[in-house]
């Protein structure tokens, strides 16, 4: 049940395409850094949802073009 109490509105998430080529890199750095604790997979599905969770948690949405 939501909190009543909470009246914070939901961050709107900016879209992957709108960062500018620095931003996107300096994401991709940091996701590999991640990556490097998390079990290898050769899922690409699996790539792409922890992708886009990983940038969600960053305020950023990921629409993969598959």
């Amino acid at each position: 049940m939501p909190n009543q109490h909470d009246t914070s509105e939901p961050t709107a998430l900016r879209d992957w395409n709108s960062l500018s080529d620095d931003e996107q890199t300096a994401l991709r750095v940091a996701f590999g850094q991640y990556l490097d604790g998390l079990p290898p997979t050769c899922s690409l599905q699996t790539k792409i949802e922890r992708f886009r969770g990983w940038l969600a948690e960053r305020g950023v949405a990921y629409h993969d073009a598959g």
